[in-house]
């Protein structure tokens, strides 16, 4: 099995292939009226296949995972109008009573323990437990026009508020990786521009050399760009375009 597994981790698309011939060769099989289905099946064939170790390129990710959602919507479609139709109302109201309730709760709390903007954009964000909040709230703090170092110390203290929020198991190391974060800026901070230069280069080449760091570092940062919200990412390719005009 081992010339198996080596193909379809050389060959990947092979694998999605394979998940979805046996999703919908199982899916169609019932046992006294009850089936899995097309879907469930296909779903489940692909965890299963995926315990190989397979890794599928981030586009292609996006690409089929886009079309999972058209397919679904292009199917709940109609049902979907018919109850907005009929039963629309109420579930405007009832989306915008949650909408409210989720930021007027995180308000009164923070109000309550008395905690700054820091925490208090950490408290929200970690309760919302959807990524927009964050860069809502980032986004927010940086609208106030704040010092540098009163900017770096509502961040802190934001992702504090953050770490918190994670299981016990996790908060150690979330903790442990964030001082080690203010400390090398510190370091860097004494440094002049050329030094500066190098000992980021020294921590890149450290960085690639450890591929479990550097996995769990691309991880991250594609969970900080999908946080951004339009107008950090606009905001951030104007710095590079200055910084790059000023290079010239």
């Amino acid at each position: 099995m081992e010339w198996f597994s080596t193909t379809l981790k050389t060959y990947p698309e092979i694998a999605i292939f394979l998940a979805l011939a046996l999703g919908y060769f199982f899916g169609k099989f019932t046992f006294k009226g009850i089936g899995l289905g097309s879907v469930t099946a296909t779903l489940l064939a692909g965890v299963l296949i995926g315990q190989i170790g397979i890794t599928i390129s981030q586009p292609l990710k996006a690409t089929v995972f886009l079309m999972f959602l058209f397919a679904v919507g292009y199917a709940v479609g109609p049902q979907f109008v018919r109850g907005v139709a009929k039963d629309g109302l109420p579930q405007a109201i009832f989306a915008v009573v949650q909408c409210v309730f989720c930021l007027v709760v995180p308000v009164i709390i923070a109000k309550m323990a008395g905690y700054d903007l820091g925490y208090s954009a950490g408290l929200y964000s970690g309760s919302q437990t959807i990524s927009a909040a964050m860069g809502l709230s980032t986004d927010a703090i940086n609208r106030l026009g704040l010092p540098p170092e009163a900017m770096r110390q509502v961040m802190e203290e934001r992702e504090l508020a953050q770490i918190e929020r994670l299981p016990k198991d996790k908060q150690a190391e979330a903790r442990a990786r964030l001082e080690e974060r203010k400390k090398f800026f510190a370091e860097l901070a004494q440094l002049s521009d050329e030094e500066r230069r190098a000992k980021m280069e020294e921590a890149m080449e450290k960085l690639m050399n450890d591929s479990d760091r550097a996995a769990r570092m691309t991880a991250e940062g594609v969970k900080r760009g999908a946080m951004k919200t339009a107008s950090q990412r606009a905001e951030r390719y104007r710095g590079y375009l200055d910084r790059k005009r000023a290079t010239e």
